[in-house]
């Protein structure tokens, strides 16, 4: 769009008088006389009758009666080209007060015009006796409904109705100023008409018999339709149209308050144009499609008159002016001719428009103009029709394309089985243009996160992290979900997804460019559900169900039961034998308890969860498995295996009816496994299988504990704060380079004091530690103590304490009172 600072100040100009009209410019001929307007039009002034006659066919307004200014609307120059008449009083008789028809005079235009106002100077401008002067009736035209007078100026001896023109008294004032005056003044005559008749009789008053002519002077305004457009389409001559019977859409405005449109001093720019071609509210004859560079589209244009022909232009390249080759799309088009691509006379004519190819997007102006002449410009003054200009958009080829990700739980427990699900959209026209073929998305999965599967569009990579999408029309979207299993056990685990490729241009975003704010660019996050807590409980409150008990392979009583079937600690078993150690069982105020299915309504131990609190690590020989008794009571269970042994802990569940097995550990390590929950009937039972055959293998179950206390429980949160870019002031962004603080906070949620609290924090591949920036404390606000980053000193205990190890983040705290946290806070950059 433009905004042009010497259309300010012309309009500056033309404040209070900034609309126009036309008058004849030239006269022809002795009877009929035809005048020529600027723009072309002619008006043909003929008379008929015996009494009537032309006493000059090209005069000024004022040769006769000495109209002025004031007394005209349009106030249009008092030496205006003007008829002056005669209309003879010879035969008229004193004893009639209206002599009828002493003759016609008629208005011919050569297109239909609409409400024409025309000029009178002098009516009863003689002095003969009897006194007499001229009254204009209306009698004929080609109108649907015969015109009628409106009065718009005049002096005081003006007097117009509906049908009639006159002067107010009969009193033979020669001169339209003088006291006693002559008539003068302007009329509009109302309709849309080529021809129109009136009739002229003469009204006496006096005694005798009327001798002379009364003699008059009379011409034509019509009004004007402007173009709004900046001024520098105008720049010689603004483009203008006579309103009439041509026009767009409804009607044209009528625009000529005050400045006449001469063929000497024709008006630039135009006294409506503005930046936006938007003030003439008349402009509703076209309908725009979206334009866009290098589609066909058509435009339709709603048009009044017959024969008419209509030009059209765009200013494709936006340089302020038609006259670039390529911007007329519409030369002489008539309504269903050639150009008129619906091929009908209808009303409408209907262009076909090709934009130029281009990558930029384009605020324009467009004109048409509807008249019945042939080949007229996009500037200058015209004949009967109207000027329509608009401000278009030609937008590029594009596709608006955004991206979405959301994950299915938000707070999955490890182990578990989420989904990412990510959609692509393209947006509706106008904002996409044209379908994107291409389109692709770099989704690489991050660690935390193992890959199962992906249904939906496209297809999915997992090792390259590439969704291809394929193509998306305007209005349309495509969606993936992808699948998988947390393996993260603690800490939040984000995922980052971009459009990484399309065919076409985005008007707002960049494909592959790695900006978070653009709307191709999403991200979603878990936080892995926090884990039980080891419980410590108050003096008394255990009850050891195995001390010391060890069970060597192949030997003992109760091998064969061992191997073959789920051993059972319940009432009917006293003690266990295994030749090696003394093993004891305590059943003190635990009747009915075993491992393994057993006799109707006794108590069983439910299987709650495996627990490991951080230390020993995987593949040393300690872990702990947590159950649950009558779903309150809490145990721990302590297994030490030797190399090369293999054990399983089996679960039953008392919904189904079932087995289930789950490897305890295998060979030197071990990693445990087992589903989040399990029916509240189930059992569990061992079973072992020695590693190779060996004698020498075996398996413990050391020091089986059942704690009567409830277990305590830890959340975990992790936040992060992009402290500076290199880049950015206040609003720092993750681009690479970027500072970054980390802060993991880990609060005790449960109802007992936690122990041995350990946290791990594997850094993502793309960040890198900052040595020496740990920082420990009770908040992330208050975490100001300073931590080195090894495992050792006195650091490491004052309360809390951290290290790093390869890229293992490590938090510790020895204890951890009900509703205390710690916070482990440390730096990074984004690589």
């Amino acid at each position: 769009m433009w905004l042009y600072a010497a259309l300010a100040v012309l309009l500056l100009s033309f404040a209070g008088y900034a609309l126009a009209n036309q008058t004849p410019s030239s006269s022809a001929g002795a009877g009929p006389v035809v005048k020529t307007y600027p723009g072309g039009m002619t008006m043909t002034v003929s008379e008929t009758g015996a009494n009537t006659a032309f006493f000059a066919t090209s005069v000024p307004l004022n040769n006769t009666g000495g109209v002025t200014a004031a007394m005209l609307s349009p106030a249009i120059a008092v030496t205006t080209n003007a008829v002056d008449f005669d209309v003879n009083a010879t035969g008229c008789a004193i004893a009639v007060a209206r002599c009828a028809n002493r003759g016609n005079i008629t208005l011919t235009f050569s297109s239909a015009v609409t409400n024409p106002v025309i000029h009178i100077s002098g009516i009863g401008s003689n002095n003969s006796a009897p006194l007499y002067h001229t009254s204009f009736v209306m009698s004929s035209s080609d109108a649907p409904t015969l015109p009628t007078f409106t009065r718009l100026a005049g002096n005081t001896q003006f007097t117009v109705s509906s049908t009639e023109i006159r002067s107010t008294a009969i009193n033979g004032g020669t001169n339209c100023t003088a006291a006693t005056a002559a008539s003068c003044g302007s009329v509009r005559i109302n309709g849309t008409f080529t021809t129109v008749t009136m009739q002229l009789d003469l009204l006496i008053a006096g005694t005798g018999t009327p001798t002379g002519t009364d003699g008059w002077t009379l011409t034509a305004s019509v009004d004007e339709d402007f173009g709004d457009a900046p001024g520098s389409y105008d720049p010689t001559a603004a483009a203008s149209h006579i309103v009439g019977g041509y026009f767009m859409g409804t009607a044209p405005t009528v625009e000529n308050s005050g400045v006449t449109n001469t063929l000497a001093t024709p008006i630039t720019p135009s006294p409506i144009a503005s930046a936006t071609a938007s003030t003439d509210g008349s402009d509703n004859g076209v309908t725009f499609p979206t334009l866009t560079r290098g589609v066909g589209s058509t435009i339709d244009i709603a048009v009044t008159g017959a024969g008419g022909r209509l030009q059209g232009w765009i200013d494709w390249a936006s340089d302020g002016n038609f006259s670039t080759a390529g911007d007329q799309i519409a030369t002489n088009v008539t309504d269903g001719g050639a150009g008129d691509t619906d091929g009908v006379i209808n009303g409408i004519i209907r262009l076909a428009v090709t934009p130029p190819a281009g990558t930029t997007q384009v605020t324009t102006i467009s004109r048409f103009r509807w008249s019945p002449l042939t080949g007229v410009a996009a500037t200058g003054r015209g004949t009967v029709g109207e000027v329509e200009d608009y401000e278009v958009i030609v937008y590029p080829q594009r596709a608006d394309l955004s991206l979405t990700k959301t994950v299915s739980n938000a707070g999955p427990a490890t182990g578990s089985s989420i989904s990412y699900i990510l959609t692509v959209t393209s947006a509706a026209s106008p904002a996409s243009t044209a379908t994107a073929a291409g389109i692709t998305v770099q989704d690489s999965l991050p660690s935390g996160f193992a890959f199962a599967g992906a249904t939906g569009v496209g297809s999915y990579n997992n090792i390259t992290g590439v969704w291809t999408v394929g193509s998306l029309a305007p209005g349309s979207n495509a969606a993936i979900t992808i699948t998988g299993t947390v393996t993260a056990l603690s800490g939040t685990v984000t995922n980052i997804a971009q459009i990484s490729a399309s065919s076409l241009p985005d008007p707002d975003s960049t494909p592959n460019n790695g900006v978070t704010t653009e709307d191709d660019y999403a991200s979603a996050a878990f936080t892995v559900a926090s884990v039980l807590a080891a419980p410590t409980c108050p003096a008394g409150g255990t009850n050891q169900i195995i001390l010391n008990g060890t069970f060597a392979a192949g030997t003992g009583p109760n091998w064969t039961s061992w191997t073959a079937s789920p051993i059972w600690f319940g009432t009917n078993v006293a003690a266990v034998d295994n030749n090696t150690t003394s093993g004891t069982l305590s059943q003190s105020g635990l009747s009915g308890l075993k491992f393994g299915p057993g006799p109707a309504g006794e108590t069983v131990i439910q299987l709650s969860q495996w627990w490991r609190n951080g230390s020993p690590a995987l593949g040393s020989t300690s872990a702990q498995l947590d159950v649950t008794v009558a779903g309150t009571l809490y145990a721990r269970i302590t297994t030490d295996p030797s190399a090369g042994t293999s054990a399983t802990v089996t679960y039953f569940n008392g919904a189904t009816g079932n087995l289930t097995s789950i490897t305890e550990f295998i060979s030197t390590g071990w990693r445990i496994n087992l589903p989040s929950s399990v029916a509240a009937t189930g059992v569990i039972a061992f079973n072992f299988t020695p590693g190779g055959g060996s004698a020498s293998d075996d398996f413990e179950i050391d020091n089986v504990t059942l704690y009567t206390c409830t277990p305590g429980q830890l959340s975990v949160t992790k936040v992060s704060n992009t402290l500076s870019d290199g880049i950015s002031g206040s609003n720092a962004k993750s681009v690479p380079g970027a500072l970054v603080r980390y802060c993991i906070l880990v609060t005790n949620t449960g109802s007992v004091t936690a122990s041995n609290v350990v946290v791990a924090d594997p850094l993502p591949t793309d960040v890198t530690y900052i040595p020496n920036s740990m920082l420990s404390g009770s908040s992330c606000a208050t975490a100001v103590a300073p931590e080195d980053d090894n495992a050792i000193g006195a650091d490491e205990s004052d309360p809390f304490g951290m290290s790093i190890a390869g890229s293992t983040i490590t938090g510790t705290a020895s204890t951890l009172a009900v509703g205390v946290s710690y916070a482990l806070v440390f730096n990074a950059t984004v690589d």
